[in-house]
């Protein structure tokens, strides 16, 4: 089972976010502490001054004066008093009678101002800046020594407001640098839409350097593709239909003429036996032009069209297929005024198997034939060359190109078809053009040989 890669350093989108989060979370920290800085000078100006001290204890004294009265407390009633101040906060508080401590909220501060282990009070003098207030409670007369953290009390507020503050810093922060990845991000789903209508011409926006941008360019790269295809088709179907009308209509016009010299020919209507030779070849031009409009035809819905079904094919001797099939175009060529020469280069004659639609073969030959003919230098000399070797039969023809027939226009079916006839063989199909030569080889695998069996 193969590994999967681990990303060791982050992506660039990871870092620029980092980034950017690190920027948001320094300037928010920033604003907490410069904002806590001033909110500590002021709390400390106005709430830990003499007189906002005394203020505030007094109140909180009343108030706990009121408390005692109201639920009859006695200054043994632990419980009642811890609600009390529970509910009030930042009050601190000891109770004393009959000079011994008998409760405090904050002990380890008693333990320390009184000492053990009695924590009796025993007519000491009130340490400094603090007093004790007498209470009545309902078990009798104690004394009460309470202390505000007014400053506390600001403070706490103060503090969650700061800690609001600079989260709300960071967010806008954050928002505002990121903002733009949002409006790219958004902006390329309106591309999408758009182009997600069949608008294959409307391009992709390419901003940045991160996965967001690659992403980006990777989609346009497919649109552009897809485009071009798109194109290429749409082309070729008109070429191809256009030539399926061209070709429709030449078909008629030799058609017309065939039946009417037939019509001649069978109503005996010619006046001699040399007018009647001359409607005979007549006829049989027209039919042999006939002839190479329908292989055009052919080979148009053997290279286009998609119901074509695959030929079957045969274990047969393919060298002695191919020996014959060259031989007899070899001489209609010679016929034509060329010069074919054979090289048999073939290992153990007669003995490469091949797997192959004897017709289909044909056909690829038909057209690398043709082809001479139409292109090929008259007069000139056809190298055909034979071999079967390294487990391939293989045929080879050079031929000159004709240079008045070099602008003639193709729509290269012809080499199309063969293309696709090999591959449905399983073999190779290549052509070369240098200078004013031109080769074509064909190469079937070869599947078994006599001497092997």
């Amino acid at each position: 089972m193969s590994k999967r890669s681990v990303r060791v350093f982050p992506s660039h989108l990871g870092l620029e976010v980092l980034s950017y989060f690190l920027i948001a979370l320094i300037t928010a920290v920033g604003v907490y502490l410069f904002a806590d800085y001033f909110a500590n000078e002021i709390i400390y100006e106005r709430f830990t001054n003499t007189a906002a001290i005394v203020a505030e204890t007094r109140q909180d004294l009343n108030n706990f004066k009121n408390f005692v009265a109201e639920n009859q407390v006695a200054s043994s009633d632990t419980k009642a008093i811890n609600n009390w101040l529970y509910d009030q906060k930042y009050i601190l508080m000891d109770i004393f009678k009959n000079e011994y401590l008998v409760y405090s909220n904050y002990p380890s501060y008693a333990t320390s101002t009184y000492g053990l282990p009695a924590l009796k009070w025993g007519g000491m003098p009130e340490p400094p800046g603090r007093h004790l207030y007498d209470v009545s409670f309902s078990d009798g007369m104690a004394q009460v020594e309470i202390y505000t953290l007014a400053a506390s009390k600001v403070y706490s507020a103060v503090q969650f407001f700061e800690l609001v503050l600079a989260f709300g810093c960071f967010i806008l922060i954050f928002l505002t640098i990121f903002s733009s990845k949002f409006k790219y991000i958004d902006q390329l789903q309106n591309e999408m839409e758009i182009i997600g209508t069949g608008n294959l011409d409307f391009p992709v926006t390419i901003e940045g350097n991160d996965e967001i941008t690659f992403l980006a360019r990777g989609i346009d790269e497919m649109r552009q593709s897809f485009l071009e295809r798109t194109k290429t088709e749409y082309e070729a179907r008109r070429a191809n239909s256009e030539l399926i009308t061209s070709i429709s209509h030449d078909i008629r016009t030799p058609l017309t003429i065939l039946i009417g010299n037939l019509d001649v020919i069978a109503s005996k209507k010619y006046q001699s036996e040399e007018q009647q030779a001359r409607y005979i070849e007549n006829c049989r031009k027209k039919a042999y032009q006939l002839k190479e409009l329908t292989d055009r035809l052919f080979q148009y819905f053997l290279v286009f069209g998609d119901a074509y079904q695959e030929p079957a094919l045969e274990l047969m001797d393919g060298y002695a297929m191919l020996g014959q099939m060259t031989g007899e175009y070899s001489l209609a060529l010679e016929d034509q005024g060329f010069t074919v020469n054979i090289q048999d280069d073939a290992e153990g004659a007669n003995d490469c198997f091949i797997e192959a639609n004897a017709i289909a073969v044909r056909r690829v030959f038909d057209n690398l034939f043709g082809n001479i003919k139409k292109y090929a230098l008259p007069g000139s000399s056809i190298e055909v060359t034979v071999a079967c070797q390294d487990g391939a039969l293989t045929v080879s023809i050079k031929n000159v190109i004709d240079e008045a027939m070099q602008k003639t226009e193709s729509t290269n079916i012809g080499l199309a078809t063969c293309q696709k006839i090999m591959d449905q063989h399983g073999g190779t199909f290549f052509t070369r053009k240098t200078g004013h030569e031109f080769w074509a080889t064909v190469s079937f695998p070869v599947k078994q040989r006599k001497s092997d069996s």
